[in-house]
């Protein structure tokens, strides 16, 4: 069960500050969402979902599934089963370093 706020006014928000518990309190002026963030570069960002993608087969999983490598993420590829195959492939989803994809 969440801990209630001590010093909240009974039927009320407390106004524009928040509490937060062990955290403290946040300084708006140096939060991160008040710092405008600097837009990433298409050659830096890395695959997204859609993205379309060339990947050399270097293993294959037990589902009979490729297992590539692009950049320093792995990718697991749907319908490409044979090791030595570059393949172009779609992304389907990402998991923190891990790419799922299918073939196009």
């Amino acid at each position: 069960m969440p801990r209630r706020n001590p010093k909240a006014k009974p039927g009320g928000t407390g106004g524009r500050r928040r509490w937060l518990g062990r955290r403290g309190r946040v300084n708006l002026s140096t939060h991160k969402s008040a710092i405008p963030q600097r837009p990433i570069a298409t050659e830096e960002r890395g695959p997204r979902e859609g993205d379309r993608i060339e990947v050399l087969i270097t293993d294959v999983n037990r589902r009979g599934e490729g297992v590539g490598s692009y950049g320093n993420m792995r990718v697991t590829v749907r319908g490409a089963a044979d090791p030595g195959e570059i393949v172009r492939a779609v992304v389907k989803r990402i998991r923190g370093r891990e790419i799922y994809a299918e073939m196009e």
